[in-house]
Order: structure tokens, then sequence, then C-alpha cells
């Protein structure tokens, strides 16, 4: 397994970070403080192809291996994690809908970042199985109503377009549809004052009788699984790059406040507690960068990486909650207030550890996985 990066690798961090450091770490506190984000930074995410990372290229996308992908979210969740995760979840709608296939014009807008996509499936945290999805297709002359509501979709506030998965009576699996969601019977409700990732616009769907044609079918009756499961897998590995990109925040600014702030005539960095708590945070950090990396080499060569991705997203997010507390410890008081970012951190982590599955869940994966 090769740890270095290739030149095109490289080059996609390089320009990922150009943009984040130079377009949007200085207004990430505004925009999280005001839960928003501006045109100006929806629309270079689009000129950089970040809408359309891992899409095929006869769809429009740049068709970027795993590693580059992970990279380029790592460098966003650096500067703004609600931003990185918005780009993950937008990710995943547009994977489920190219793997589900038979929309390829609703695929080349979402590459293009023309719409922009999220991903309505779980409506429980800590449970991602087929029986705890209650929102109901029925079927209704040649098309289907969809009636049911789907919590706190990340991305929900900005989309124009979610895959949403649904129970079809009598059948044992799932059903995935493209929803319009300026549709009627449609409405969003957004979740205010959300813990962290406050930019990515979260809102709750609320389905009553939303009317489709049978060509908003994602995939078979009964089998959104086939397109589903990989799908999450991706989102999951994203997720997890971005936790990256928080940890390393915190621990950025915890290494800067240590050498800034004196006390007894010298830098408290020259303390060994701090310096402790810095080279824990350090090491956590590249233990997890490893797990990540190694995830999203698995999956560019196309092995098997279920397992691998769960061990990833778990050490990631578990990473992040540990840097930015310590990185709390550090400013000391400081460390609370909204003056400097490694609060945000804190909450941004918190609710990654949620997305895609709780630690719990995946835990309980990484088991069944050893076990077989």
């Amino acid at each position: 397994m090769d740890f270095v990066a290739d030149e095109a690798q490289q080059m996609i961090r390089e320009a990922v970070r150009d943009f984040a450091e130079g377009a949007v770490r200085a207004s990430a506190g505004k925009w999280d403080s005001q839960a928003d984000l501006p045109a100006s930074a929806m629309k270079e995410l689009g000129n950089l192809g970040l809408f359309g990372m891992a899409a095929p290229e006869r769809l429009g996308g740049i068709e970027l291996d795993a590693q580059s992908v992970t990279a380029a979210l790592e460098e966003l969740g650096a500067a703004e994690a609600g931003l990185a995760q918005l780009v993950v979840q937008h990710g995943l709608c547009l994977d489920h809908v190219v793997r589900a296939g038979g929309q390829d014009a609703a695929a080349k807008r979402l590459a293009s970042g023309k719409q922009l996509g999220c991903h309505a499936h779980g409506e429980d945290a800590d449970d991602l199985d087929s029986a705890e999805v209650k929102t109901q297709a029925t079927r209704d002359g040649d098309g289907w109503r969809l009636t049911g509501e789907k919590p706190a979709v990340i991305g929900a506030s900005r989309a124009s377009l979610a895959v949403v998965t649904a129970q079809v009576a009598g059948e044992a699996g799932l059903t995935a549809f493209l929803v319009p969601l300026d549709l009627a019977g449609i409405s969003r409700k957004p979740v205010a004052d959300m813990m962290g990732l406050r930019t990515a616009g979260a809102a709750t769907i609320l389905l009553q009788d939303a009317q489709l044609d049978d060509a908003a079918r994602l995939g078979p009756v009964g089998g959104a699984a086939v397109a589903l499961e990989p799908a999450l897998d991706t989102a999951r590995l994203g997720t997890a790059a971005v936790a990256l990109g928080v940890a390393r925040s915190a621990l950025r600014e915890a290494g800067r406040y240590s050498q800034e702030r004196h006390q007894f005539n010298k830098p408290i960095s020259a303390f060994q507690p701090i310096q402790w708590m810095i080279a824990d945070a350090a090491v956590e950090l590249e233990t997890a960068r490893l797990l990540v990396g190694r995830a999203a080499w698995q999956v560019s060569q196309g092995k098997p990486s279920g397992a691998a991705i769960a061990m990833a997203k778990t050490r990631a997010c578990d990473v992040a909650m540990r840097i930015a507390d310590r990185a709390i410890q550090v400013l000391g008081g400081y460390g609370f207030t909204t003056d400097f970012p490694v609060e945000r951190a804190y909450r941004d982590a918190a609710v990654l550890k949620l997305l895609q599955g709780s630690g719990a869940w995946h835990r309980v994966r990484i088991a069944r996985s050893l076990a077989r």
C-alpha cells in the first residue's frame, strides 16, 4: 500500500486547500453563527468540480479516486465542516442516483452543481435497518404517493432534489425515489439552532401524499439496497475524512495558542501537561488518518472495504471529539467562547459521530465482520 500521494492527488489537495484557506476559513465562524452559506462559496465549489468529484466523466463528473476525494474533504473539513459535509451528502445523493441508473439527466445536473441534492434515508440515528424506515410508498395508478417524515436531513434546506427511501406494502426491502423538493405535498422544516454543522442546512422533510411518476423510482421495487448500501459506505468514508479535517483544525489551534499564551514568563507549550495533550492528539490524528487512507485505498483497488470504512469512520469521529476536547482544555476559558474555533470543532465532531450510523452501530458491524 503506497501512502505517498501521486502528482494528481496532491494537486487536488492543494487546489481545495487554497480555496478552503483563502475563501472559507476566515468567514467560517460567521457562517456558523448565521447558519448560512454565501452563494459565492457554493459557486466556487461548483467551479472546482467538487459536486461531481467521484461521478463518471460521461455524466460530467471528474471521476476522482477515493484517495483524492478524501483528501479534498479533509481540506474542506479543516476550514468549515458544515460545508464539507454538505458536499458529502450531495455526493451520497448523486452516488445513489448513478448506481441505480436510469436518471442520467438528473445525474448530470447534480454532478455539475446546477442542482443540489440530499439523501433522506435513515429515520433513526442509531439504526439504519429497513425495519426502522416508516415512510410509505403507495401505488397510485402508474405512479406513487409518498407519506412519511425524514428527520434532520443534512442539506435538505438547500437542496432541490432528494433521494427518499420508503417501504412498499408487500415488499421485504426498501424502494428509493428521486424526489423534487418543490413537489406538492412536500414541506421542509429547518432544524433551528443545530448543535453542529450549522451551515449544512439540515431540515426535516415532511411528505404527505406527494405524488410521483414511476419514472422517479430508482431501481427495482424493494431493491434499493443494491445502490443504497455501497453509496452509504462511500458517504461514511467521506464523513471520516471531514472528521480528520475537524481534528486537524482543532490541533492546529491548540498548538498555535500554546505558543502564544505565556505563563510564568514562558509559553505554556513549554509545560509538560500541555506537551502531552498536544502530542497525544497528534498521535491519534495520524492513526485515524492511516485508517482513512487504508479504507480509501481499498475502495480505489476495488477490494472489499465495508469493515475498513467502519473502522475509519468510528476512529476518525472519536478522535475528532477527543482532540477538540483537548484543544478546549489547552485554551482554558477561551476554549468555550466563539472567539476561537475549537468550540465549533467540538460541536461539529459531535454531529459527525451520528451521521450514517453512530459509533455503536459501526462497532457492531466491525465485530460481525470479524466473526465471519
